[in-house]
């Protein structure tokens, strides 16, 4: 007699959240391509535009029209100019590519060198690649290769690391005599 009523009682206090039921069901959430290890050859007209290698790649495509690809756990990107070498490259813990932006965006402990030899350190980077620039509203340290310490928030260059600025500008600066 106990486990029928135990029994009746638990089929009655069963109760199903349609909207929690969704939560856990919603595939618009879940990622349309999940790869691990992986990297990806980018070409415009027959010329390598860039590299990149990652532990694991998410693409969503909640939005048929804005698709975007998500790096969590990180990635190596390689940019190279039109004669085939790397013009510049990059490091991030995170990154994130808007497909029909043609927009990066790289996050914490990000590291950017150019083709000059130009380093850059912030925690977050803004590549777009239809401008070719770089930008951040964050910290930017950038080291030359003269030794140079460049410090301050907000940052501008070209996507090359080439003609930087600095906004709110720190630092130091070698001047030869």
């Amino acid at each position: 007699m106990i486990p029928i009523i135990v029994g009746i009682t638990i089929f009655f206090s069963c109760e199903n959240d349609i909207e929690q039921v969704n939560t856990l069901t919603n595939y618009s959430e879940m990622p349309y391509l999940s790869a691990k290890n992986i990297e990806t050859l980018n070409y415009d007209s027959s010329q390598l535009t860039s590299k990149t290698i990652a532990p694991r790649l998410e693409r969503y495509e909640k939005d048929s029209k804005n698709p975007y690809m998500e790096f969590p756990e990180g990635l190596q990107a390689f940019f190279y100019n039109k004669y085939q070498e790397i013009e510049s490259q990059l490091s991030a813990n995170y990154a994130i590519f808007y497909e029909a932006e043609d927009i990066w965006e790289a996050k914490y402990n990000v590291i950017c060198q150019g083709e000059n030899g130009d380093i850059l350190y912030t925690e977050y980077l803004k590549l777009d690649r239809k401008k070719e620039t770089l930008s951040s509203d964050k910290y930017v340290k950038i080291i030359k290769l003269d030794g140079s310490v460049h410090t301050g928030v907000g940052f501008e260059s070209r996507q090359d690391l080439t003609g930087w600025r600095i906004f709110d500008y720190e630092g130091e600066t070698f001047i030869d005599e």
